[in-house]
Formats: structure tokens, sequence, C-alpha cells
């Protein structure tokens, strides 16, 4: 490390787990200013890729995100300067874009999306403490009261063709199971699980045996 005032250098060696974006290992100086787009360039130009072939990445040290620039990032993490800084990257994700909104009377505390015969449709839970079923395009089909507290958990469990089974679970205790009949848009409650002394908050399926 080299100092002058507020302004430093290091050392620091590249890697990544995505083995197409892979640059030498050698440890080159980097000016403790730099940021994700200045470290960004550097990846790009050893792989030799310019204008549109370009990627955006991110970068972790110690799996910890770089947000600012290096400098920030050994301070506020309290790491040293003096060692040769490994430096983990990847190629960023765009950031997600809402497609739809999805109304609902309270807030939504539980939500499950399934295949359902040729249909991606979504359970949600709430705390009116009702269960939802929705399309992807947002359109309600069917609500469903039945809790007498507010919904945790929602999971899909299976479909056979015109039936479709899930299960729901609620702060009141209980779990219920409950079966879709696709042609009539009818729900009826197949079991209720009893015997909870709190709140259940979590509910999964093992899809091989459909419990």
């Amino acid at each position: 490390m080299s100092e002058d005032g507020t302004k430093i250098s290091v050392q620091g060696k590249f890697f990544t787990r995505e083995s197409e974006y892979a640059v030498p290992s050698d440890a080159i100086a980097l000016e403790g200013n730099f940021g994700t787009e200045q470290l960004s360039a550097i990846i790009n130009q050893l792989l030799n890729r310019e204008g549109t072939d370009e990627v955006e990445f991110e970068f972790f040290i110690q799996e910890s995100i770089i947000q600012d620039t290096i400098k920030e990032h050994l301070k506020e993490n309290g790491l040293s300067a003096e060692n040769v800084i490994e430096i983990e990257y990847a190629e960023k994700c765009p950031t997600p874009e809402p497609i739809d909104s999805f109304v609902h009377d309270d807030w939504v505390s539980a939500v499950h999306c399934a295949r359902v015969g040729s249909c991606d449709l979504i359970l949600t839970g709430g705390y009116d403490c009702s269960v939802a079923i929705w399309t992807i395009a947002g359109k309600k089909l069917i609500t469903l009261p039945g809790h007498q507290s507010s919904v945790k958990a929602v999971r899909w469990v299976d479909f056979d063709g015109t039936n479709a089974r899930f299960v729901s679970a609620s702060h009141d205790e209980t779990a219920l199971l409950w079966n879709w009949d696709l042609d009539r848009n009818h729900v009826d409650t197949v079991v209720t699980c009893k015997g909870h002394e709190r709140s259940v908050d979590c509910v999964d399926v093992d899809l091989p045996s459909n419990r």
C-alpha cells in the first residue's frame, strides 16, 4: 500500500466462479477510490470486451459486496490494505421490474406460485385471514375465508387434472388442506390440522408423496 493524504492504492487479485469471465489471478495495483464502475472496466479490458460486448459486474471482498469504493469498503469492514486483497466478481443481474400488482385488503404474508394444469397460478395469504388464487396476469379467481387469524404460509400440493389441492397455515394455530374443483371453481376444506400451541408460520410439501 502507498498512501498520500487520503489517497491509497492496494494490490488486488480477481477471481470468479463464472468460468466464462475468468481472468488471470496475478495481483495488480488498484486505486483505493475505485468503485464497481472502474473495477468492471478492468475486468472487461482483461477479457478484451469492448462496447456492446462489455459486461457489468458486482464485486465482493470476503463475501461482502462493494457498494462504494475499495477504500471505504476496507474501512467499514475493518480490513487492512497492507495485504493483497482478493476480490470476487460476478455478472450483475438486472434490477427486477414489476410487471403487475395484486391488490389485497390487508398485508400479504404468504405467496406460492405453481403450474396447475396449463396455467401458472399464484396462492396468496394475508392478514385479512383469507387465501386467494390468482392468475399470473393478476386476475383473482377466488377468495377463501376459513382462518380466524392472519394466514402465515400457503403451498400448492398437487393437481390431478380436475382438482387442485393446497394447504394454508395460520396464526390461529391451524393448517387447512383445501380441494379446488376447477370446473366449478369451488373450494372445500378437506382437512383441518389442529394441535399446535402457537402460530403455524410455515408449511411445506414433499412432492413425491404429496404429504
